[in-house]
């Protein structure tokens, strides 16, 4: 058999959609800004990457004085700390079994997650050793980005061979900025939605 590169997105993909990733960052900018922030305000960014949040709150709320690996490492804090232990991080039924057979092939993940975050969602659910490497929001704010990254560290430039399973418009988008085959999961967003990306 042919080995090929299968590269994961997290949240909507792998795992449920939780409220403790939007809950740390309510704390990062009521803790930092004294700003408010609400999940209905948060839920618009669905697909974006951490960094790309982070900056992007930053602009509407026109703050100019701050460091942001200092905000990337406080919400990574935030997350694990206070949130992790107190809301459900869920894997999609069939998640493990999928990834147990797919154990001839190599897989990464491309997400939007800090990689502090993303390991600490997939060690709770038991699946961060099934992937050998990844490409994570600390990297780059981009998608289609992180995905080459992940490509890169996998080793992996062959792409006929690889494919990336995502669920929103953004992820099927990302990997056909790559060149790669998109696989789409229906999780969040309705197949209509996924055709048009």
């Amino acid at each position: 058999m042919t080995q090929k590169l299968i590269i994961f997105d997290i949240d909507g993909t792998l795992t449920k959609p939780s409220i403790a990733h939007g809950y740390a960052f309510i704390e990062l900018f009521k803790r930092k800004f004294h700003k408010k922030l609400d999940l209905e305000t948060l839920k618009s960014y669905n697909g974006f990457t951490d960094v790309q949040i982070i900056k992007d709150l930053l602009a509407k709320f026109n703050i100019q004085d701050y460091n942001l690996d200092e905000l990337k490492a406080l919400l990574a804090d935030l997350f694990k700390a206070e949130f992790l232990e107190h809301n459900d991080i869920e894997i999609y039924k069939g998640v493990k079994e999928l990834l147990l057979g797919l154990g001839e092939h190599k897989l990464a993940l491309a997400t939007g997650n800090l990689e502090e975050i993303a390991k600490a969602k997939l060690q709770k659910i038991g699946i961060w050793n099934y992937f050998c490497c990844g490409g994570f929001s600390n990297y780059s704010i981009l998608r289609e980005e992180l995905i080459s990254i992940a490509m890169d560290k996998a080793n992996f430039s062959d792409k006929d061979l690889v494919f990336y399973v995502g669920d929103t418009p953004r992820d099927i988008e990302a990997a056909h900025i790559n060149g790669i085959k998109a696989i789409a999961v229906k999780n969040t967003y309705g197949m209509l939605h996924l055709d048009k990306a």
